[in-house]
């Protein structure tokens, strides 16, 4: 299946070495699945802010100036400039700063709802993958003992075999048990890589 996968056409046996893989330290940026709350919260703080500008009084300045080319007589009196000031005060609008602001709050306030809600979720994310993780190093250590008995048990039926003291029935029995340990530690093996890998897609902060 792997040749298959990779386009190979040897069919020479090969150990394959064991993934590298290792629990990472997070660099203390925090999580990064918590910036979004942060991006929407900064989101409707910057729009509170836009609207205490729009409602501050404003002084604008204004100037023109010009040149009527379609007539040639006395050019000089056809330049023309103008320059005036512009006072905006704001008095009333029907209430609709107060309630742009409170819909603002309310945005602000299920954002962090949200957030609180994630955090408890994650906490709990970490804290099932991380069981998980100590039942297959317990489960894993395990699995050694019992392999380490099965290996010792076919060199012990091998001697017997020889004299007659054990049937091949039985030595065939003691050698199926051993290949189903060593499956059992293997797929224990990927179960481990899988949740490490898990882990640290969780604890990412970059």
């Amino acid at each position: 299946m792997l040749n298959y996968l990779s386009g190979e056409n040897n069919n020479a046996a090969l150990n394959l070495k064991s993934p590298e893989v290792s629990i990472n330290s997070p660099n203390g940026n925090g999580s990064i699945f918590l910036r979004q709350f942060e991006t929407d919260s900064l989101k409707i703080i910057n729009s509170s802010v836009i609207i205490d500008n729009n409602y501050k009084p404003s002084l604008s300045l204004l100037a023109d100036a010009g040149y009527s080319s379609s007539l040639t007589y006395q050019a000089y009196k056809n330049f023309g400039a103008s320059v005036g000031i512009g006072l905006t005060i704001p008095i009333y609008d029907g209430n609709q700063k107060s309630l742009q602001k409170q819909k603002n709050e309310a945005a602000l306030e299920t954002v962090k709802s949200y957030k609180r809600n994630f955090k408890r979720q994650y906490a709990q994310q970490l804290f099932i993958i991380n069981q998980k993780l100590e039942q297959v190093n317990e489960m894993n250590a395990a699995l050694k003992e019992q392999l380490t008995i099965a290996e010792a048990l076919i060199d012990a039926d091998k001697k017997l075999l020889i004299s007659g003291d054990v049937q091949i029935t039985e030595y065939l029995l003691a050698i199926s048990n051993l290949i189903s340990i060593q499956n059992q530690l293997a797929q224990n093996q990927t179960d481990k890589l899988q949740l490490i890998n898990e882990l640290n897609y969780w604890k990412d902060d970059n």
